[in-house]
């Protein structure tokens, strides 16, 4: 049976998560049912027998709010119904909502996996910093008023790259058995008051850039009111302290999966 991989992209603000969750809407769900619809369309051209069940593997799962400008998944297409090469893309969107859209497909060896194939994913965390908000970044960055210190904040990402033992960076109901990752590049890109935060890692722990951006922001306001400073991320990093009050969770929404890679210089394909 043909193994497909999707690449895709989703305004997160439209869906509760990535994955299925009984009673609420999410991408996985969604477009799990799409796909359904589609390939039922199809069985009932050739007179064959509808199927009842469809799963879909994804790179890894967004939270709630999150978006992606390249999620990958792969799937498997009944080998005994047409897949529809032609019209596929045109098809597939026309049943997806206006949030989520298929930007390509193709058919992939039947080792490869979404998420175990993945060499890297690139991740960029958007933050709006002025006093009065933007309408355009209301869905897609972290409003803060508060006054940045930059400079403070890239000598924080910083120590973010290499390999760290990121337990201190994860949600409570994290599940990763292996908590150590390798962080390829990070950077802050400053374009007037959207300031932006790459990350390019092997693996990412669940909340674990959003705890980062949120304990960074704390250590760079200029009214740090909690008196934390360059050496609490050292602290961070070594493991020697548990992130968990609610304050270091950067919101969901200024977070987007920028690119997936399972090139092996994965670094170089996503830079360039």
């Amino acid at each position: 049976m043909p193994n497909i991989r999707l690449d895709l992209e989703y305004d997160g603000s439209g869906f509760s998560g990535w994955q299925v969750q009984p009673g609420v809407h999410t991408i996985q769900s969604h477009l799990e049912s799409c796909l359904l619809i589609l390939i039922n369309s199809q069985a009932k051209k050739q007179g064959l027998e509808p199927i009842t069940f469809i799963k879909i593997t994804a790179s890894g799962r967004t939270d709630a709010g999150v978006h992606a400008k390249q999620q990958v998944v792969h799937f498997i297409w009944p080998d005994n119904i047409i897949f529809p090469e032609n019209v596929f893309i045109r098809s597939i969107n026309g049943l997806t909502e206006d949030k989520l859209s298929i930007k390509s497909y193709q058919f992939v060896p039947d080792d490869f996996h979404a998420r175990f194939s993945c060499t890297s994913k690139e991740y960029v965390y958007t933050i709006f910093n002025r006093d009065v908000i933007s309408p355009f970044y209301r869905d897609s960055a972290w409003f803060i008023i508060r006054p940045l210190n930059l400079d403070l904040f890239s000598e924080c990402i910083e120590l973010i790259k290499g390999t760290h033992d990121f337990k201190c960076f994860r949600a409570s109901d994290c599940t990763s058995r292996n908590t150590i990752k390798t962080i390829f590049d990070a950077d802050v890109i400053s374009k007037g008051p959207v300031i932006e935060i790459h990350l390019i890692g092997n693996g990412f722990l669940k909340n674990m850039v959003r705890f980062i951006v949120g304990a960074i922001v704390e250590v760079s306001s200029i009214n740090n009111a909690r008196k934390r400073d360059f050496d609490y991320i050292k602290k961070l990093i070594n493991g020697q302290m548990e992130v968990r009050d609610p304050i270091y969770l950067a919101p969901p929404h200024g977070l987007c999966l920028n690119r997936v890679s399972y090139e092996k210089n994965s670094l170089l394909v996503l830079r360039n």
